[in-house]
Parts: structure tokens; sequence; C-alpha cells
């Protein structure tokens, strides 16, 4: 696995413009790159610009300088996984490239299943029918895979969020059934949207 992300961080070096291939005549120049501590995918992408820029800058070309200077400016807990790895495997990095990917595949997807886990915790059905409503819980569950939810969570969740209503009280009887299941959705949707008098809902 390591091998073969190392080369596609190799080919994708060899496609992309070097941001530093050859030393200049001109003085490097020191910058100051504000750290990244693992929290905020979007603070990733200007961070790994930011290093990039810098290294030129410096005039750093050296792949383990190169790495030296990025494990510099980690926090938190992106740091404790950089260094953990760089402890259990000395020049576990090889190279900026190689480093920059392990990175983005980390802490950018992880952070992005986290903010659709987040979104999902505090959906509401509002002004909207109960089918966009589910169907907006559906995909929201289908993007946050690296931080799922149990089943228990997911009918709270929904149950929170359902209006106060004849289809809130018709759920309130079976909320403990699992409700999430992507089979149970047809039978919900045409149910749900619709009830009628001495019509309960399918639940399995």
């Amino acid at each position: 696995m390591r091998a073969e992300a190392q080369s596609a961080a190799q080919v994708s070096a060899t496609n992309t413009a070097s941001f530093a291939t050859r030393p200049t005549t001109t003085k490097p120049v020191k910058m100051s790159v504000p750290t990244f501590d693992g929290k905020d995918s979007d603070s990733l992408v200007f961070w790994v610009r930011e290093i990039e820029i810098a290294l030129s800058a410096g005039q750093i070309y050296d792949a383990r300088a190169q790495v030296a200077f990025a494990l510099s400016n980690l926090g938190g807990r992106a740091r404790a996984w950089a260094m953990a790895r760089e402890t259990a495997t000395p020049g576990y990095f090889t190279s900026w490239s190689f480093m920059e990917q392990e990175l983005r595949s980390t802490f950018l997807l992880a952070n992005v299943a986290y903010r659709h886990r987040s979104s999902f915790l505090r959906c509401k059905q509002g002004k909207r029918s109960l089918q966009d409503y589910v169907m907006e819980l559906h995909n929201l569950e289908a993007v946050m895979a690296g931080a799922p939810l149990s089943e228990d969570v997911k009918v709270a969740v929904f149950m929170d969020g359902v209006r106060t209503g004849t289809v809130r009280t018709e759920l309130t009887g079976v909320s403990r059934r699992p409700l999430m299941r992507r089979s149970t959705l047809p039978c919900w949707r045409t149910t749900a949207c619709a009830p009628r008098k001495g019509t309960h809902l399918m639940l399995n």
C-alpha cells in the first residue's frame, strides 16, 4: 500500500510543474508558514500551497530537508500522526510529494466525512416534505462512511427532526426500529408522505 502511494506521488510530481527544481543565484527567502493541526480540511489545501511557496522561496531542494520543513510546521493531531509514522519507521516520508498525499488522504477525507456527520446530526425536516427530509438523511449517510453512526443514533436524529404532526405520532410507536436502512425507503416514502386513516408505516 505504501509502495503504491509512493509510486502515485512520484507520477503526480512528474506530471505537474515543479515548484523547486534547481538552485538559482537569487538569495533564499525565509518564509513563515502557519501550523496545520489537522482540524480543518479547507486549511490543509492552503497550507500545502504555502509550504510549496516557502520551499521554493527558501531554495530547499533536498527531499529530506523538504520533509523536515513540512514536519516543523505541523501541530496538534497532525503532528502526532506524522511523528508516530516517523518514529515507527524512520524516514517514512521519503519526499514532500509523498507526505502531501498521505496528509490529504488522512485528514482531507476524514474531515469531509466528519463534516457530513455533523450535518446529519443537525438535520431537521423544517418546511420540507418528509420525503425530501428522508432523502437528505440518506444522502448524508452515504458520504460519511469515514464517520459512521449507529442505527439508534440515526433513529434518534430522524425522530427529533420530524415536524410535529400525524406522521410523527405514527412513528413514535415504532421509533426503536431501524429507519435508515436503504431497503426500507420505498415503503417508508409512499406511506409516510401520504398517510391515510388506518394505514401504518412499513418499516421492516
